[in-house]
């Protein structure tokens, strides 16, 4: 787990029957966020997308499809 203790974010690019797909993987990864309203609001000011829910444990940031 050392090897990406640096990834905190995750974007999602897909083509046709893969947007289904991601579709899929993101509704199974998805987790609410659990974390007090004072991490929150530490986060808001770092500039962290944490006032949503996480994806496989990451802020999601876009999801395209094409």
């Amino acid at each position: 787990m050392s090897k990406t203790q640096s990834l905190k974010r995750i974007s999602f690019l897909a083509h046709s029957l893969g947007g289904l797909f991601a579709r899929y993987a993101i509704a199974v990864l998805y987790s609410e966020n659990d974390e007090n309203p004072s991490k929150l609001n530490d986060d808001i000011e770092t500039g962290s997308s944490r006032s949503g829910g996480r994806i496989a444990g990451l802020d999601p940031v876009n999801f395209i499809t094409l």
